[in-house]
């Protein structure tokens, strides 16, 4: 997710949750997020509030795929699921947030915030241990 994001009002744009992993593989990944519903909301490609986001395809199994506009929150999970092969290593896109800005923020803005909490855990595992380094939310400044 960058740590900045400039966006007009109105506007339609995409945050990418990114797992960057290094060397280290990865079979699972969760994002649990919280954005200002005054602020942002989450559509889908035409503009309509939508109730999940885009999975990536680098953990094709998803486990988990909600959001909800009127609290502000996402919640996301994926794992490698029983295809077998090499689960990825890197860095690679977990999942998509498509937003729009509904208000605007002044200089500075709004975050959207990882939750690293229990039961909303923001995670990268493997073979079910966490391997998660550190975690990166970001701001949206909406002009």
């Amino acid at each position: 997710m960058p740590a900045t994001s400039r966006v007009s009002l109105n506007q339609i744009f995409t945050v990418n949750i990114e797992i960057a992993a290094g060397a280290q593989q990865v079979d699972g990944g969760a994002a649990y997020l919280n954005f200002d519903t005054g602020k942002l909301r989450v559509v889908d490609a035409g503009g309509a509030p939508a109730s999940a986001i885009d999975a990536g395809s680098s953990l094709p199994t998803a486990l988990q795929n909600f959001a909800n506009n009127p609290d502000g929150r996402i919640d996301y999970a994926a794992g490698a699921g029983l295809q077998g092969g090499t689960p990825p290593t890197g860095t690679f896109i977990l999942a998509s947030i498509r937003f729009k800005a509904i208000a605007t923020t002044g200089e500075g803005g709004t975050p959207v915030v990882f939750v690293s909490d229990l039961p909303r855990k923001t995670d990268a595992t493997r073979a079910g241990g966490s391997v998660l380094g550190t975690v990166t939310g970001g701001v949206v400044i909406v002009q």
